[in-house]
């Protein structure tokens, strides 16, 4: 029988999605998409079936998408494409209890979501910052959901910029830099006003790092840590690398990816 995948994707410039449709399916098994129309992976011919909606739609329906491609399409597992996808998974995983589910949604969802008691790490980017704390690399000094009082104070004993991160972003969206008092105040008003949680964070000086990881079954196949030398947009997603191998930034996201 042969093997069938679904790959969520919530981001339409993603490299990384069409790519992996490409080499399952040139290793026998079959994909079925569920991305934005617009999105890189919708335009792949390495795939069987496909589900194109807005981000927005994905999210509100995931538990019925979730059963067309276990029950209709025979999906083993759903892969996350991108950060995004990773985080629907995890609210999916959240809500099991209050959905009704067949035993073979259910079971497909078991493969693909976060399994870790800390999900709600992964749900939420403040949660997951102050988690790290004390970690070898571990992040600025960060204030989830701050208020204005503590927003003043983290800015009074640091030096602007600070970086409010909105949960739920993913390559540079939901960051507003805020380079002075005003832009502050203003970017706090408009995240307490769309009711979303966040993290305000200060700016550390030097290149931005990132990780690339691949594993399966909750065990790391190989990883690179690279500079974000170009980058889509100011806080977007790197369009040029320079590899840079850092041991530590390295073990840190090794740490992360089995944990979760």
């Amino acid at each position: 029988m042969v093997e069938r995948f679904g790959i969520l994707c919530t981001a339409a410039k993603v490299a990384a999605p069409p790519r992996t449709a490409h080499a399952l399916t040139r290793h026998g098994a079959e994909v079925g998409v569920v991305a934005p129309p617009e999105s890189y992976i919708a335009l792949t011919q390495f795939k069987k079936a496909d589900i194109l909606l807005p981000a927005a739609e994905i999210a509100r329906k995931l538990p019925a998408i979730a059963r067309v491609l276990a029950e209709d399409f025979g999906a083993h597992s759903i892969l996350a494409g991108d950060d995004g996808a990773i985080m629907m998974l995890a609210q999916l995983a959240t809500q099991l209890d209050r959905l009704e589910l067949s035993d073979a949604t259910r079971a497909m969802i078991a493969r693909s979501a976060p399994q870790s008691d800390r999900v709600l790490e992964l749900v939420s980017d403040a949660a997951f910052i102050v988690a790290q704390d004390g970690a070898a690399c571990a992040p600025p000094r960060s204030l989830a959901n701050p208020t204005v009082t503590e927003a003043i104070h983290l800015a009074q004993s640091t030096v602007y910029p600070l970086m409010l991160k909105r949960d739920g972003g993913a390559g540079g969206s939901g960051v507003t830099k805020c380079g002075n008092k005003t832009q502050l105040l203003a970017a706090l008003q408009a995240a307490n006003g769309a009711g979303v949680s966040y993290v305000l964070q200060e700016t550390l000086p030097g290149p931005v790092y990132g990780v690339a990881l691949s594993g399966v079954c909750g065990r790391v196949g190989g990883a690179f840590a690279f500079e974000k030398h170009i980058t889509f947009g100011a806080h977007g997603v790197a369009t040029v690398l320079k590899h840079d191998p850092r041991p530590d930034i390295l073990q840190h996201a090794r740490g992360i990816y089995e944990q979760y």
